[in-house]
């Protein structure tokens, strides 16, 4: 069975992660506090798709399904 993962993850602009540095470091408050910061989450399927279309005028080619590794 080929397959690509279903399950998604958190994506964030670097520019927006930077701020959120930035603004943390200023915070007494998030002195030793975890922070998360996400925009949008967004499929393994769906990053494929942006990669493909971004990177296959150069030649590269991005896999939307994972070869068979397991019988």
């Amino acid at each position: 069975m080929i397959a690509i993962p279903t399950f998604k993850c958190g994506i964030v602009d670097i520019d927006d992660t930077a701020a959120a540095h930035v603004r943390a470091m200023r915070n007494p408050e998030s002195d030793n506090q975890r922070i998360l910061v996400v925009a949008s989450s967004m499929s393994f399927r769906q990053i494929a798709k942006i990669l493909r279309k971004e990177f296959a005028p150069q030649g590269s080619f991005v896999y939307l399904l994972i070869k068979k590794f397991v019988d």
